[in-house]
């Protein structure tokens, strides 16, 4: 029996010391007091610091109870000082500022590191807070530093808001610097003179928060401007110290769309090519392209450069500020053959893993007629026949399969000369026609050929890369010349490009050629409408006197 009532008792206890110190704790923590602002101070010698102010909640609602305010400074060391001891009462308010006679005082505080200690008494709660101080020399001046490593290059509908931090610092007459960290210090930005925003303050940090968009800042450069100037008081009546700071922001466009100027391309074995990018609008400052190959066995991409490694296709992708565009890269095999060889062309052209044939020669030679009906059965392949003369590429002959033609095949001769000079056959009608500063392409086969053929020709020697220049084909049954192409533009390598069907005489010009009897058929017609004239006016003359007599 006393067993249990032993048992009894010390369990009443212990729920009894549980419930005591719940009790406690919450009187202790019924009682929240909130910094508004700062929680550390840094003060010049001699002055007031105004900038200090709580929130008071007691049992988690605002009080209508009088609040009683202790401030006691302590040094470093914990050490009191009583004479800069002051307590007010707080009537009516839950907001407690330190202002005015309440104010931290600093007079006759030695430099150095302090602690305040407030204490905060409501009814039979109280609460202390302590705030660190630190008392400097008295500033000769104030000067503020912009932290430049913000991202400079704001992109006008993409980023987040810009934040610059500002530091303002003290000097003391011993040219020693101090963070200000005060409420009587206010830091504003100027734009351009266009619009000004105040900092916001953390622990002596002011940061300037500019979201672009929302200010509707239109794309351009801008300068900020920081003023800063600390008062001598809360009113704000009187500058102590003023001091300016200046910094670059750019609000440049965002990328809209990126795009390939096609779909897909083609490029050869072995080779390397730079793939054109559309990037929308135009001057949108460009960041990084990420480049990706599906499959780096058949395409590799460096920096939009792509190479052909192996036959076959992959897409290639390019991305840019989250947007991204495609392009499908096909390899096709090239079969290189350093001189003409029937039976090897005819292999390549037989074997379906195989594309164009080409071959470089410094020979004038024939396209055989064996080669040209392989190529006709085998449509989509093509033949590349490039001659060269002292390592200079001279003319292109290029056969393609789907252009061969249901007529007779025979040899063709390759061979094209290039003058300035009109050749022996027409070159007593060329100085009739008074044609001048042009260039001869005299073809060594006359004639059609059974297929239309991309021809390359230089003509470096006497144009240059960018001129554009009309092509005349000679007609030798009525020795006129006829325009054979539209202007043609003269590429980096001094060649011109163009299809034929005929092989003759072609002349090149720079400007516009007519018909030798373009200028008789004019006066011709001149004269005949004036004739047409003459005589319907004489026949209304005549009409005229025969009309008067009978009259």
């Amino acid at each position: 029996m006393n067993k249990k009532i032993i048992k009894i008792s010390i369990l009443f206890m212990i729920i009894m010391t549980l419930t005591l110190g719940n009790i406690i704790a919450s009187q202790s923590d019924s009682l929240i007091i909130t910094t508004i602002g700062l929680d550390k101070l840094t003060i010049p010698k001699n002055v007031k610091d105004n900038n200090l102010k709580f929130n008071v909640k007691l049992n988690g609602k605002d009080t209508s109870e009088d609040i009683n305010v202790k401030v006691d400074y302590y040094t470093n060391s914990n050490y009191i000082i009583e004479e800069k001891t002051n307590e007010f009462i707080v009537k009516d308010s839950t907001i407690v500022e330190l202002s005015n006679t309440n104010a931290i005082d600093t007079f006759n505080l030695k430099e150095g590191d302090y602690k305040v200690n407030i204490t905060f008494t409501v009814g039979s709660y109280s609460k202390i807070i302590k705030i660190p101080l630190k008392v400097v020399p008295e500033f000769e001046s104030i000067y503020l530093k912009v932290d430049d490593s913000f991202k400079k290059d704001y992109t006008h509908g993409k980023e987040q808001p810009v934040i610059i931090p500002v530091r303002a610092y003290g000097v003391d007459a011993n040219n020693n610097e101090y963070l200000i960290n005060d409420e009587l210090l206010e830091i504003k930005a100027d734009f351009s003179k266009t619009m000004s925003l105040s900092l916001w303050n953390n622990n002596g940090v002011y940061y300037l928060s500019l979201d672009c968009n929302k200010l509707d800042m239109e794309v351009g450069e801008y300068e900020i401007i920081f003023t800063a100037k600390q008062y001598e008081s809360l009113d704000r009546n009187k500058v102590k110290y003023e001091t300016t700071a200046t910094t670059n922001l750019s609000i440049i466009k965002s990328v809209s769309s990126i795009s390939f100027k096609s779909n897909t391309m083609e490029i050869e074995k072995g080779k390397t090519q730079k793939l054109e990018i559309k990037i929308s609008p135009q001057d949108a400052l460009k960041g990084e392209i990420e480049w990706l190959s599906e499959d780096e066995n058949i395409v590799t991409v460096d920096n939009g450069n792509i190479t052909g490694v192996n036959i076959g296709s992959t897409i290639i992708s390019a991305k840019l500020e989250g947007l991204v565009a495609e392009i499908l890269v096909s390899v096709k095999p090239i079969c290189f053959i350093e001189e003409i060889n029937i039976k090897d062309v005819i292999d390549s052209l037989e074997d379906q893993n195989q594309g164009e044939v080409r071959f470089e020669t410094n020979n004038n030679i024939v396209m055989n007629q064996e080669i040209l009906e392989v190529l006709g059965k085998n449509r989509q392949k093509d033949v590349s026949v490039i001659y060269k003369n002292e390592g200079k590429v001279k003319y292109v002959w290029t056969f393609h399969g789907t252009y061969i033609m249901d007529k007779k095949i025979t040899n063709i001769p390759l061979e094209i000369n290039t003058s300035t000079d009109a050749p022996e056959q027409i070159k007593d009608d060329m100085i009739k026609k008074d044609v001048q500063d042009v260039m001869y392409l005299n073809f060594k086969n006359e004639g059609e050929i059974p297929c239309y053929v991309d021809i390359s020709v230089y003509v470096g020697d006497k144009y240059k890369p960018g001129d554009k220049v009309l092509l005349y084909h000679y007609n030798v049954e009525n020795k006129e010349l006829e325009l054979k192409t539209k202007r043609l533009v003269v590429n980096e390598d001094g060649m011109i490009t163009f299809e034929i069907d005929h092989c003759s005489t072609y002349v090149v010009s720079s400007r516009a050629l007519f018909k030798n009897n373009t200028i008789m058929y004019i006066v011709f017609s001149i004269a005949f409408i004036g004739v047409i004239f003459c005589v319907f006016y004489f026949i209304k003359k005549k009409k005229a006197k025969l009309n008067y007599y009978k009259s």
